[in-house]
C-alpha cells in the first residue's frame, strides 16, 4: 500500500513503538528518531527474509550448509546480531562501513526490493540502472539486481518523459519554382529582407 520507502518506515516505526507502550506501559512520546527508524528496516528486512528464504535462514541458524539449489548460495550468506542476512565475501578487512562490506540481501521480486529502488532511483536524481543500482549496494543486495533495476528505470514516467525523442514537424510540399524542370540557374529568387537598414552613402 506504500509506494516510498520512508514513509512505510515510518509507519512501522510509529506502529512498534505503539506496540512497545501498550505492552510494556513506556513512557508515550510524540516523536521517533533514528533509533526507532532502523528497527523499522530492520523488522520489514527480517520479515521479507524470513518469507522469501525461510530455508537458508534455518540452514544457518542451526549451523548447517545452505541448500545446493539456494538462489543466494554464492553470495556466502550469513546471520547478523539482527538475525539478518548479509553478504559474506573477503571484504571484512576493508576500511568500509559495514554496511558497504556486508550488504543486507533482499529478494528481487519483492515489493520492498521495488521501494528500496524507487528510493534511490529518485535520490539520485532520476539517475539510470547502474547509478540507482550502485547506490542500492551500498546498504542492500537486491537479488537480480540489473534485471529488476532495468525493469523500473524503464517504467518511470519522468524518465520516459525526459528521454522521448524530440518531436520531428513534418514538412510543407516544395514549391512548383523548385522542382519545375528545364528553367535556367535563378529564374525564381526569393530574398529575405528584413528594415529599415542604415546605410552610409559616399565617402
Amino acid at each position: 500500500r506504500y509506494s516510498v520507502w520512508h514513509r512505510l518506515t515510518t509507519r512501522v516505526a510509529w506502529l512498534l513503538l505503539s506496540i512497545d507502550i501498550w505492552l510494556h506501559r513506556t513512557q508515550p512520546k510524540n516523536w521517533i528518531g533514528a533509533q526507532e527508524v532502523t528497527r523499522a528496516e530492520t523488522t520489514l528486512l527480517r520479515h521479507v527474509q524470513l518469507s522469501a528464504f525461510p530455508e537458508e535462514v534455518a540452514a544457518l541458524e542451526g549451523e548447517r550448509a545452505l541448500p545446493t539449489d539456494s538462489p543466494i548460495s554464492d553470495l556466502k550468506p550469513f546471520l547478523d546480531d539482527h538475525r539478518l542476512l548479509r553478504v559474506g565475501g573477503r571484504l571484512a578487512a576493508a576500511p568500509l562501513p559495514y554496511d558497504q562490506r556486508h550488504p543486507v540481501i533482499v529478494p528481487g521480486r519483492s515489493s520492498l526490493a521495488q521501494l528500496i529502488l524507487r528510493d534511490s532511483h529518485l535520490r539520485t536524481g532520476h539517475g539510470g540502472r547502474r547509478l540507482t543500482l550502485a547506490d542500492t549496494r551500498q546498504r542492500y543486495w537486491i537479488t537480480h539486481g540489473p534485471d529488476v533495476t532495468y525493469k523500473l528505470v524503464r517504467d518511470c514516467i519522468d524518465c520516459k518523459k525526459r528521454d522521448a525523442p524530440p518531436a520531428i514537424q513534418l514538412m510543407a510540399d516544395l514549391p512548383s519554382d523548385r522542382i519545375t524542370p528545364g528553367d535556367p540557374p535563378f529564374s525564381s529568387v526569393g530574398v529575405d529582407y528584413f528594415g529599415p537598414i542604415l546605410v552610409k552613402i559616399g565617402r
